[in-house]
Protein backbone atom coordinates (compact mmCIF):
# COMPACT_ATOMS: atom_id res chain seq x y z
CA UNK A 1 0.00 0.00 0.00
CA UNK A 2 1.18 3.10 -1.21
CA UNK A 3 1.85 5.87 1.86
CA UNK A 4 1.17 8.87 -0.48
CA UNK A 5 -2.26 11.02 0.56
CA UNK A 6 -4.40 11.39 -1.85
CA UNK A 7 -5.42 15.26 -2.93
CA UNK A 8 -8.61 14.69 -0.34
CA UNK A 9 -6.32 14.49 2.98
CA UNK A 10 -3.02 15.85 3.38
CA UNK A 11 -0.24 14.40 4.91
CA UNK A 12 -0.92 15.43 8.55
CA UNK A 13 -4.36 14.31 9.01
CA UNK A 14 -3.49 10.85 7.86
CA UNK A 15 -2.87 10.25 12.01
CA UNK A 16 -6.29 12.10 12.66
CA UNK A 17 -8.30 9.17 10.32
CA UNK A 18 -6.41 6.62 11.89
CA UNK A 19 -7.54 8.09 15.44
CA UNK A 20 -11.15 9.43 14.92
CA UNK A 21 -11.30 5.70 13.01
CA UNK A 22 -10.50 4.22 16.56
CA UNK A 23 -13.08 6.11 17.94
CA UNK A 24 -15.49 4.74 15.38
CA UNK A 25 -16.53 8.10 13.80
CA UNK A 26 -18.13 7.16 10.67
CA UNK A 27 -16.90 9.19 7.32
CA UNK A 28 -19.12 11.18 7.14
CA UNK A 29 -18.05 12.66 10.75
CA UNK A 30 -14.90 12.00 9.28
CA UNK A 31 -15.42 14.04 6.68
CA UNK A 32 -17.38 16.88 8.54
CA UNK A 33 -14.32 16.87 11.10
CA UNK A 34 -11.43 17.25 8.26
CA UNK A 35 -13.98 20.01 6.21
CA UNK A 36 -13.73 18.11 3.25
CA UNK A 37 -16.56 17.47 0.04
CA UNK A 38 -18.58 14.62 1.49
CA UNK A 39 -19.14 13.24 -2.16
CA UNK A 40 -15.36 13.10 -2.92
CA UNK A 41 -14.40 11.84 0.74
CA UNK A 42 -17.15 9.22 0.22
CA UNK A 43 -15.85 8.27 -3.16
CA UNK A 44 -12.65 7.61 -2.33
CA UNK A 45 -13.48 5.80 1.17
CA UNK A 46 -15.76 3.46 -0.87
CA UNK A 47 -12.43 2.76 -2.78
CA UNK A 48 -10.91 -0.14 -0.61
CA UNK A 49 -7.41 0.49 -2.45
CA UNK A 50 -7.45 3.99 -1.33
CA UNK A 51 -5.08 5.94 0.91
CA UNK A 52 -7.42 6.78 2.92
CA UNK A 53 -9.94 3.42 3.51
CA UNK A 54 -6.18 1.93 4.50
CA UNK A 55 -5.42 4.47 6.95
CA UNK A 56 -9.25 4.73 7.97
CA UNK A 57 -9.37 0.22 8.65
CA UNK A 58 -5.38 0.83 9.71
CA UNK A 59 -6.72 2.89 12.76
CA UNK A 60 -9.67 0.32 14.30
CA UNK A 61 -7.30 -2.23 13.39
CA UNK A 62 -4.26 -0.92 15.95
CA UNK A 63 -7.12 0.29 18.53
CA UNK A 64 -8.68 -3.74 18.40
CA UNK A 65 -5.17 -4.69 18.85
CA UNK A 66 -4.41 -2.58 21.36
CA UNK A 67 -7.52 -3.61 23.48
CA UNK A 68 -6.48 -7.05 23.15
CA UNK A 69 -3.11 -6.98 23.79
CA UNK A 70 -3.84 -5.42 26.98
CA UNK A 71 -6.93 -7.52 27.91
CA UNK A 72 -4.00 -10.58 27.45
CA UNK A 73 -1.77 -9.02 29.57
CA UNK A 74 -4.57 -8.53 32.07
CA UNK A 75 -5.50 -12.52 32.03
CA UNK A 76 -1.70 -13.53 31.84
CA UNK A 77 -1.55 -11.18 35.28
CA UNK A 78 -4.12 -13.87 36.40
CA UNK A 79 -7.40 -11.49 36.25
CA UNK A 80 -10.20 -13.95 35.91
CA UNK A 81 -12.36 -11.36 34.24
CA UNK A 82 -9.99 -10.28 31.81
CA UNK A 83 -9.11 -13.92 31.11
CA UNK A 84 -13.08 -14.61 30.71
CA UNK A 85 -13.00 -11.57 28.33
CA UNK A 86 -9.82 -12.72 26.37
CA UNK A 87 -11.61 -16.01 25.57
CA UNK A 88 -14.76 -14.24 24.35
CA UNK A 89 -12.37 -12.59 22.01
CA UNK A 90 -10.81 -15.43 20.51
CA UNK A 91 -13.79 -16.90 19.75
CA UNK A 92 -15.34 -13.77 17.79
CA UNK A 93 -12.20 -13.68 16.16
CA UNK A 94 -12.27 -17.16 15.14
CA UNK A 95 -15.68 -16.79 13.54
CA UNK A 96 -14.84 -13.80 11.82
CA UNK A 97 -12.34 -15.42 10.40
CA UNK A 98 -14.38 -18.69 9.27
CA UNK A 99 -16.96 -15.92 8.26
CA UNK A 100 -14.47 -14.34 5.90
CA UNK A 101 -13.01 -17.85 4.80
CA UNK A 102 -16.49 -18.68 3.51
CA UNK A 103 -18.03 -15.52 2.15
CA UNK A 104 -14.57 -14.46 0.34
CA UNK A 105 -12.66 -17.48 0.39
CA UNK A 106 -10.00 -15.54 2.57
CA UNK A 107 -7.64 -17.23 4.77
Amino acid sequence: MSMECSILIKADQIEVVEELAALNYTPKELAMYLNVDLESFMKEWNNKESTLRYHYDKGILQAKAEIELACLEAAKGGYITQAQRFDKILEANKFEKEKQSLIYGED
